[in-house]
């Protein structure tokens, strides 16, 4: 079996990610763009926020409800935006996703004044404040529905002085769903670190190959980036039995970055599952001619404790030309 070179959240890091965010777009990626975007690896739609000044915090997958969410403020404005996409819990438009949340919404010990419900396109919004008449904590749900899902949009602003200007108008103007999104490299990388991290290689492989796309003369990823993800992609394959898919990665890669050790190693550990340790050998020899390019952080693998070479190093001449690498 090829094995894991690093662990998937380093390549997470290395990718500009943190745990599973995926925005703002990398410094290398050619994109300026300042939507909030919330979707899930196999929807073809995503809910989209066209307001900008929001600074994201927190975003993620959830399980549990076959859903996202994300976190963000505004840090001029001081308004904290939240949303939330999950399966519906019955089947209902956007009115009757506020219907079901706000009645649970209700049973919470907090005191809303000045509760207000109206629609708004396709969402259905409620407002309503906490506090005092002189100042409080304005609060908007905007719900929406989708397909099988349903979307909460929260959006509080605390220091709300009542009778001022809404500080929400411009937000819910510019809040709706984008029924043909196409994901970022950044997003399917993600989706792919995702699926990695759960051992589910065919769905991380791919997500890999969108952010590869092999198809392309050129990629707007940074070399490191690139190599990362081309690694992730040809271990998925492997990690998943398939060798002769992982064996075409690293060939093709080869042609791309020929001085990146760690492609050679791979290509060696799916020669090696294929069933010709001689080109293993030549394989592992490139590996170690190139051994000083390794990236930062990485640290070169010892073939004898790999179990993709285990069955050959019985094989006296197999392990005397391991010994003879360095």
């Amino acid at each position: 079996m090829i094995r894991k070179r690093f662990s998937c959240p380093t390549a997470v890091i290395l990718f500009g990610f943190l745990s599973l965010t995926v925005s703002p777009p990398p410094a290398d990626s050619g994109q300026n763009d300042t939507r909030l975007v919330l979707t899930l690896p196999d929807l073809s739609w995503a809910l989209e926020i066209a307001e900008p000044g929001f600074t994201i915090k927190e975003k993620k997958f959830n399980d549990r409800v076959d859903g996202a969410m994300l976190m963000a403020v505004n840090p001029t404005t001081q308004v904290n935006l939240s949303a939330f996409l999950e399966k519906a819990a019955k089947k209902g438009d956007a009115k009757a996703c506020r219907d079901y949340y706000w009645e649970r919404a209700k049973e919470a010990p907090t005191s809303m004044k000045d509760v207000r419900m109206f629609e708004s396109g396709q969402m259905a919004i409620v407002e309503y404040n906490i506090g005092t008449e002189k100042i409080a904590q304005k609060n908007a749900h905007a719900y929406l529905a989708m397909g099988d899902y349903w979307i909460d949009v929260h959006l509080s602003q605390i220091s709300f002085i009542p009778g001022t200007e809404d500080p929400f108008s411009s937000i819910l103007e510019h809040i709706g769903i984008n029924e043909s999104y196409v994901p970022t490299a950044k997003e399917h990388f993600g989706y792919a670190s995702y699926y990695y991290l759960k051992e589910d290689y065919a769905n991380a492989a791919k997500h890999y190959e969108h952010v590869v796309d092999r198809e392309k003369p050129e990629t707007t990823l940074s070399r490191d980036i690139w190599r990362v993800a081309v690694d992730q992609l040809g271990m998925s394959y492997g990690l998943n039995g398939e060798p002769a898919k992982a064996k075409g990665v690293f060939e093709w890669a080869i042609t791309k970055d020929p001085e990146y050790p760690l492609f050679y190693y791979n290509l060696a550990c799916a020669s090696a599952e294929l069933g010709s340790p001689e080109e293993a050998l030549r394989n592992l020899r490139l590996a170690y001619q190139y051994k000083g390019n390794m990236l930062s952080g990485e640290s070169f693998p010892d073939p004898k404790k790999d179990p993709s070479f285990k069955k050959y190093l019985k094989d006296k001449n197999f392990r005397a030309e391991l010994d003879k690498m360095k």
